[in-house]
């Protein structure tokens, strides 16, 4: 039997097909890196070999690092010490501290890959992977 000239003609259109889609979705679709915060608060992408130290950051990822900060004094009236003018220290959580060195994060490319936003830190997930 002889070779059909248009399986070969198919075969060429589907490939072409295919490269052209997943074009369209990586130019579309928003891709994120992996990375990890290194010294000098550098940027190191797990796919990419450079540390990176011009990047922006998810402004949560900004906030004060107090290791408490105290309520303000709150007076009671009944005559009792336990009612007296007193604070409480309130713990910052650890979802709200600054990066640190080591810290993994989830990292957008914007601007074509000329910009990185790292938008959160992530953590291992209930199961510890």
């Amino acid at each position: 039997m002889k070779d059909n000239p248009f399986k070969q003609l198919a075969g060429l259109l589907d490939d072409q097909m295919k490269n052209r889609a997943e074009q369209g979705i990586k130019g579309q679709w928003s891709q994120h890196e992996l990375g990890t915060i290194v010294s000098g608060l550098g940027l190191k992408l797990d796919n990419f070999a450079h540390v990176i130290y011009d990047y922006q950051v998810n402004r949560v990822l900004t906030l004060a690092e107090p290791d408490f900060t105290n309520t303000e004094p709150v007076g009671g009236g009944s005559g009792y010490a336990e009612f007296q003018t007193h604070d409480h220290p309130v713990i910052t959580p650890q979802q709200l501290l600054p990066l640190h060195v080591g810290d993994r994060v989830l990292v957008a490319p914007v601007d074509n890959g000329q910009t990185f936003v790292v938008e959160c830190v992530i953590v291992p997930g209930p199961g510890g992977g």
